[in-house]
């Protein structure tokens, strides 16, 4: 039905020209002025050609009417006789006759200009589909940023805990190296001259207590980080799983 209510449209403007011409006028209205001028600005799907106009009483028929636009010939039969009857019923008068080989052929051609609105139509129609789309995927980008927010912070946490916890494993083992090897140089040096003295001897004793403290802290330090790895590789593919999913989107 709207490709019938365009051709009413279109018929009347024509209806509305015919009349202009059929009545000889000298001048016309600036309401018919403008809506002449408005036609000639449009690309009209109304093509009509004029044999000779004697009387107010205009004579016509249905011409070619192209099946691009969708609209049978009966159709477009009886919007031309609704837009006849639109003009008449306004006028009071019988202004158009409808006649086999009539004075006027109206027809309806679908030209390049016709395409190139049915292109623009259907453009459209993909751009707004297309921003559909993408309104959706962004609220749902949005929504799995909110959710990966909190994962990526525990996983950075855990992170973070792990390398401090490797950071004072690795001193506590330099520490250690360093003590065991000063233990060691001292125990050797005392054995070359047949034993330390008693003072010297209770050193080494504490010495040898403050290496094994530190082997026992290198031991409990490493129990943990590899706990806090086991956690951090589970953030970690927490983290990579939601951020697969950010990306993908």
């Amino acid at each position: 039905m709207n490709h019938k209510r365009k051709v009413i449209i279109y018929v009347s403007v024509l209806f509305l020209i015919l009349i202009v011409f059929a009545a000889g006028a000298g001048t016309i209205s600036t309401r018919v002025a403008d809506i002449a001028r408005d036609l000639s600005s449009r690309p009209s799907l109304v093509s009509f050609s004029v044999t000779g106009c004697r009387s107010l009483s205009v004579s016509y028929e249905e011409g070619v009417v192209d099946a691009s636009f969708g609209v049978s010939p009966s159709v477009f039969a009886d919007a031309v006789r609704e837009a006849e009857g639109i003009w008449e019923k306004g006028s009071g008068d019988d202004l158009f006759i409808r006649k086999d080989g009539g004075e006027v052929a109206i027809n309806l051609i679908f030209d390049e200009r016709q395409e190139e609105t049915n292109r623009l139509k259907e453009l459209l129609g993909s751009i707004e589909t297309q921003r559909e789309k993408f309104d959706a995927l962004k609220a749902e980008y949005e929504s799995m940023i909110s959710l990966l927010l909190p994962v990526e912070g525990a996983y950075l946490r855990a992170k973070e805990e792990y390398e401090s916890l490797v950071e004072e494993l690795n001193s506590t083992i330099g520490l250690y190296n360093l003590r065991k090897k000063e233990y060691e140089e001292d125990v050797a040096y005392w054995n070359e001259r047949g034993g330390a003295p008693k003072k010297e001897y209770d050193r080494l004793v504490k010495e040898y207590d403050d290496v094994r403290i530190l082997y026992n802290q290198i031991s409990m330090r490493e129990v943990v980080a590899k706990e806090a790895f086991a956690v951090l590789e589970e953030k970690t593919d927490a983290y990579n799983l939601e951020a697969g999913k950010v990306n993908t989107v």
